[in-house]
């Protein structure tokens, strides 16, 4: 972990994220600094894992990305370490941290010990086995039907505009990224980039929106049609 942003993390800081997930700061057991400041704690018989990354290693975005795919892998039977609310039931939590910040996050704590290589009893072919089987499932769930949180609540949006419209899937998720576009163009860098800038995401997501009308109205009137 840089010295600059070792040097932003206080005590104060570690606390605020623990009270979130009722962590008392004494129970909090240093694991690891190097990407993500981790922390191992116990709370009502659970072994759990409290992680702060800085806002300059990774956007607030990607994070709940990260734990809505984990929350998704473990409804779907893959045997993963599952992202714990906190008491506001919130999966990510920020805390300031003199104008920048970092997320917080909390994971159920992986059970078993490290594996590495040199000890037969882990390292062998059974683990390679499992880890690969592991990855084909993550990938077949990644292929098969996956949408993160933040589309659906956009294609649920989409649905109530075109009322009793079932078009194809792959056409909503093209609107839907077309709209994240502008979202995204407008918030996450409105204070890095120009006006005009910002102008030219809107004015190309408008086209983009434009260009699918056709293909909007040619469904409806198949889907009327049949």
């Amino acid at each position: 972990m840089e010295k600059a942003i070792t040097a932003l993390l206080h005590a104060e800081h570690i606390r605020q994220a623990a009270q979130c997930w009722q962590a008392e700061m004494k129970s909090l057991q240093f694991i690891d600094a190097s990407a993500n400041f981790v922390y191992a704690f116990e709370h009502e018989g659970r072994s759990l894992i409290l992680r702060l990354t800085h806002s300059s290693h990774r956007h607030i975005d990607l994070v709940k990305g990260e734990v809505d795919w984990m929350r998704y892998l473990s409804e779907n039977g893959v045997n993963v370490c599952m992202p714990v609310p906190s008491v506001h039931n919130q999966l990510v939590e920020l805390v300031p941290a003199h104008g920048t910040y970092f997320i917080a996050t909390v994971f159920e704590r992986a059970k078993g010990k490290r594996a590495t290589a040199g000890d037969s009893q882990v390292w062998n072919a059974n683990l390679f086995t499992k880890w690969g089987q592991t990855i084909g499932q993550e990938l077949l769930l990644n292929a098969r039907d996956y949408l993160p949180s933040s589309e659906k609540a956009v294609l649920n949006l989409v649905d109530r505009v075109w009322i009793g419209y079932r078009g194809c899937r792959e056409m909503r998720i093209a609107m839907v990224s077309s709209i994240q576009i502008c979202i995204i163009g407008t918030s996450s860098f409105m204070r890095e980039i120009s006006p005009f800038s910002i102008l030219m995401i809107v004015r190309v997501t408008g086209l983009y929106m434009i260009s699918l009308f056709p293909s909007i109205i040619h469904s409806l009137k198949y889907h009327s049609v049949k």
